[in-house]
């Protein structure tokens, strides 16, 4: 950091194969590692944390914590540790004195009522806590770290209870309470219309297209060239079309994928397509076909926060 700024320690999970994260690891001087837990004794391993961050903090006033964040609640994942509100307020308990700010990098920690929960956890400890207000890219590091011009947007929380610029109704006032309701109610509506609609298609008539031309059509034209994303996928399907195999990613409620097969170049498995439809007041068009258990079509990895959905997929 530069000079008059709070000394800064950045941890991110050694050993790490993800290459986002390894990327990250590579490009930054004097990052720290945090260590997976190595027991699975619930004492033992409370012990190893608490030690790991005294360890690695001490000294340190701000402390950023780069991972992955979960797809739905969008809670930072530090190695093997989901910092849920529960999980983020040991955290906070095991922070050496020195430490004055804590900044939770991952894709939009702070856009969700649990990730903003986590972050007032460590308020609660004294501490001053920073989120992501939108997805975070390799593109927001250089050598020092997350950078001060160029980073991830972040909203602050505090001891006080200053920050997050969160909007009460009262706040808002009755009638634009009522507008924002209506609004909501009416785009939920069409949601819901949209999927039945297409649900009854799905139903009735048979599939005109083979597999993958038929997810193809399901995600708009293009994509975006993506160096790196911060979010642990939903799902990661694969799907055999003649002699190639694909790769199906699904990135938080069904808002983003990844599609490429086998055989693509890094860039191409990095690009990141919107899912048609996508929208968390309803299912989308690719979620409805997914669940048919299109043939071909196998689960390789299920988030635990994708609970029941697409439960007919075969697992590989």
């Amino acid at each position: 950091m530069p000079a008059g700024d709070m000394r800064n320690v950045l941890a991110i999970r050694s050993a790490s194969t993800d290459p986002f994260e390894s990327y990250v690891k590579q490009l930054v001087n004097g990052e720290k590692d945090w260590l997976v837990a190595q027991s699975t004794d619930r004492a033992e391993v409370e012990t190893q944390r608490r030690r790991l961050a005294q360890d690695l903090f001490d000294g340190a006033e701000l402390v950023d914590l780069v991972g992955h964040s979960t797809p739905r609640s969008c809670c930072l994942r530090l190695g093997d540790w989901v910092l849920t509100p529960e999980e983020a307020a040991r955290l906070a308990s095991y922070m050496p004195k020195s430490v004055k700010a804590v900044r939770l990098i991952g894709c939009s920690t702070a856009t969700t009522r649990e990730g903003r929960a986590a972050a007032v956890a460590f308020t609660e400890s004294g501490l001053a806590a920073y989120g992501t207000l939108n997805k975070v890219y390799t593109t927001h590091f250089d050598e020092r770290g997350v950078k001060l011009v160029g980073g991830p947007p972040l909203v602050g929380f505090f001891p006080d209870g200053r920050g997050g610029h969160e909007t009460s109704d009262a706040a808002l006032g009755f009638w634009a309470s009522l507008w924002a309701g209506l609004v909501t109610g009416l785009r939920g509506a069409a949601w819901w219309t949209i999927a039945v609609l297409y649900w009854i298609v799905l139903r009735l008539l048979p599939p005109r297209r083979e597999p993958r031309a038929q997810i193809a059509a399901l995600l708009r034209d293009g994509g975006a060239a993506m160096p790196g994303l911060l979010t642990e996928p939903l799902f990661v399907f694969e799907l055999g079309s003649g002699a190639e195999v694909w790769t199906l990613e699904i990135l938080f409620d069904f808002e983003y994928a990844r599609f490429y097969a086998s055989g693509s170049a890094a860039a191409e498995r990095e690009r990141v397509y919107e899912i048609r439809g996508a929208g968390p007041l309803a299912k989308t068009p690719l979620e409805l076909y997914l669940e048919r258990a299109p043939r071909g079509l196998v689960w390789i990895a299920r988030h635990a926060e994708a609970g029941e959905r697409c439960g007919q997929v075969p697992a590989r």
